[in-house]
C-alpha cells in the first residue's frame, strides 16, 4: 500500500494531463461523520493540499467511494469549499448530463 509523497504530488499536479484533487485527512468515511467532524476533515484535507500545490482544488475523490460512503450533506459541504467534481467508486458509465458528484468508474486491473 504505497503512497506518494508530496514532491511526486507536486510533480504529477505540473502534467497538463494529470488533476491533482482532495481525498480526506484521515480516510474517514464521510458520510459517517457528523456535521462538525464532516467539516473538519473536508477542510484540513483540503487545506493541506493547496498549501502543497499552491493551487485551490476543485476535485475530491470520496474516501471508499461506494454509494453508503456519501451523501447529500457531503456533496453540500464539498460544494461549500469550492468543489466541482467527485467521482465515486461505483461501477458504471457516466452520460453526459450525469450528476458531477456521482459519476461511475470503470475499474481496470
Amino acid at each position: 500500500d504505497q503512497k506518494m509523497n508530496w514532491d511526486q504530488i507536486r510533480e504529477l499536479q505540473r502534467d497538463e494531463l494529470f488533476t491533482v484533487g482532495g481525498h480526506g485527512a484521515t480516510h474517514r468515511i464521510l458520510s459517517f461523520l457528523n456535521a462538525t467532524d464532516l467539516e473538519q476533515e473536508i477542510h484540513t484535507s483540503l487545506d493541506r493540499l493547496r498549501s502543497e500545490i499552491n493551487q485551490e482544488p476543485v476535485h475530491y475523490s470520496y474516501p471508499e467511494g461506494l454509494e453508503h460512503c456519501y451523501s447529500d450533506d457531503v456533496i453540500k459541504t464539498l460544494k461549500k469549499y469550492g468543489i466541482v467534481c467527485s467521482p465515486s467508486a461505483e461501477d458504471g458509465v457516466n452520460r453526459v448530463g450525469d450528476d458531477l458528484f456521482r459519476l461511475k468508474r470503470i475499474l481496470v486491473t
